[in-house]
């Protein structure tokens, strides 16, 4: 939701030089880059409902971080080292929204049942879409404050919400109808989950 207006953030309110904009680019790029490493250890230890976990907690960062500038620019107001961690986790979230929930999907559900929840997954993610035009909204009739409090806000939700999830990971699961019911309960909150963060 708030992704598309950080920069836009720095340069009308932080007063920062659009010149400048081009290291929070490359912060975001670092961001992206170590989200591989970083992740990629997280879900292969941890599993996949870790990783979405962790990426709810880190969605919350940026706008949080952005809400603070907002909320205290005479003390934090153009911190350029605030800004350059907002783009640098914001690379982390980013490169995180997809590849834990379909793991999700693919180490909980029956593998007949897979194609089902991937391609309802895939349907209902045209939702997302709708989440820079609600911030962009946001931004013009209200404030910065607004999309960044809203983004904050969606990003405990999702947490909320994922603590309903089932891991996959740990005692030997249960057979497989219960599987499957389950995975049918739970195919429609992970959506929501996805949709929020």
């Amino acid at each position: 939701m708030a992704s598309s207006f950080y920069a836009l953030h720095a340069v009308q309110v932080g007063k920062m030089n659009v010149a400048s904009t081009g290291l929070l680019i490359s912060a975001q790029v670092a961001g992206t880059i170590a989200s591989g490493l970083l992740m990629s250890f997280v879900q292969d230890s941890k599993g996949p409902l870790y990783h979405i976990r962790l990426t709810c907690i880190l969605a919350a960062l940026p706008s949080a971080g952005a809400l603070a500038l907002a909320l205290f620019p005479d003390i934090l107001g153009g911190s350029m080292a605030i800004y350059m961690a907002i783009f640098f986790i914001l690379g982390i979230v980013l490169n995180s929204l997809g590849w834990p929930f379909y793991n999700w999907i693919l180490e909980r559900t029956p593998a007949e049942r897979r194609p089902v929840y991937l391609g309802t997954i895939n349907t209902l993610s045209a939702l997302t879409m709708l989440a820079p035009l609600v911030g962009g909204l946001l931004v013009e009739h209200i404030s910065y404050t607004s999309v960044f409090i809203a983004a904050t806000a969606a990003a405990i939700v999702a947490l909320i919400l994922s603590l309903g999830l089932p891991t996959t990971r740990g005692p030997k699961k249960e057979d497989d109808s219960v599987d499957t019911r389950r995975s049918e309960e739970h195919t429609s909150e992970l959506q929501s989950l996805r949709t929020i963060s």
